[in-house]
């Protein structure tokens, strides 16, 4: 199963306009997502320590949850984008699917790594990930009409797959000892496949009417 802006984890709430959160933002430094309403809070844990029960998070989990989390960001901001500039309805239908998606597992993400003893948001950000977060969204913001909808779709195809390829990765190295979170990550990874399969519908549907449109005998 991609300048970021969530929490320091894939759509209902009232959509605040994206130029706008942007003009508040700090560059390359993500804002929180905030919870759903009704969400479960996260199991109280001593700062640093586990929950009762619950393994601490290696090293190699938390720089991977980290990414998935970043992830989970573009997803709501161009998810965002999309229902606000999307030339068609059916990019904007797919924007909206994004971000409540994206909440709904970051939130998830959030809890699991609370009841762990770590905050989402003191987790280590990647670099390289916040740098191509930006970069995307920066594209995403300058297009207009069926360039945007081509963009929103390339980028999400691009996002999609890394994510599905990152969450297969992280369960294979999952421990047996904490079932929760492989289950996090099963669930997620049904997600970000159905956002890939949808993404990859819209481009074939985008290429379709693009080549309606050419004149005859023209490539």
């Amino acid at each position: 199963m991609i300048t970021a802006r969530i929490s320091r984890l894939a759509l209902g709430a009232a959509l605040a306009l994206a130029g706008a959160a942007a003009g508040a933002q700090t560059p390359g430094v993500p804002r929180p997502i905030p919870r759903q309403p009704g969400a479960t809070p996260p199991a109280a844990a001593a700062p640093g320590q586990p929950a009762a029960g619950q393994p601490a998070l290696t090293e190699d989990a938390r720089n991977t949850l980290a990414t998935l989390h970043l992830r989970n960001a573009f997803e709501v901001d161009a998810g965002q984008l999309a229902q606000q500039q999307g030339a068609s309805q059916a990019v904007k239908d797919f924007g909206r699917t994004l971000e409540q998606d994206a909440r709904r597992v970051d939130g998830e993400l959030a809890a699991l790594v609370r009841e762990r003893g770590q905050d989402v948001t003191t987790l280590p950000l990647p670099e390289h990930e916040r740098a191509g977060h930006q970069q995307m969204m920066d594209r995403l913001r300058a297009a207009q009409g069926d360039a945007f909808d081509r963009e929103l779709v390339r980028a999400a195809i691009d996002v999609e797959q890394r994510y599905v390829q990152d969450l297969k990765t992280m369960r294979n190295r999952t421990p047996g000892q904490d079932p929760r979170l492989k289950k996090w990550l099963d669930d997620t990874e049904n997600v970000a496949e159905a956002h890939l399969a949808a993404a990859r519908a819209l481009k074939r549907s985008q290429d379709g009417q693009r080549a309606a449109r050419r004149p005859p005998g023209s490539r």
